[in-house]
């Protein structure tokens, strides 16, 4: 599923973005393409009881794992543009296909002003585009 290998894709980067100097983010990274594997063999099961004549919900993607490391890349002032702009374009991604449970939407609205008051307008643009 194309959704599933952009998040995976969107993990990786991150991941080596954030090794050196934010060594959290890389392990919740890596936990969270663990987790995805999971959710994709999930996935797979849902689609083969259906028949394939309908695909499951993206709601069923819905992961704190998989969100965690994005949160936490933006629970950074000082991440960087390139660091907080790729977590912010996951968290829209997972906005945009609602994988994001509604009980996250607290901790997503906090590292989106903690990311406005960062002062790039690279990263604000990005916060826009994401609300």
């Amino acid at each position: 599923m194309e959704f599933l290998r952009l998040v995976e894709d969107e993990l990786r980067h991150l991941c080596a973005e954030s090794k050196k100097k934010y060594p959290e983010v890389k392990e919740a990274s890596e936990r969270a393409t663990v987790a995805l594997r999971g959710l994709r063999e999930r996935y797979a099961r849902a689609l083969r009881a259906s028949g394939g004549e309908a695909a499951p919900p993206l709601s069923m993607f819905r992961s704190q794992v998989v969100l965690a490391p994005f949160l936490l890349a933006c629970n950074h002032a000082g991440a960087g543009p390139r660091l907080a702009g790729r977590a912010l374009g996951a968290v829209r991604l997972l906005v945009g296909r609602d994988a994001l449970d509604p009980a996250d939407r607290g901790n997503v609205l906090r590292v989106l002003a903690i990311q406005v008051r960062s002062g790039d307008s690279t990263t604000e643009l990005k916060v826009l585009q994401t609300t």
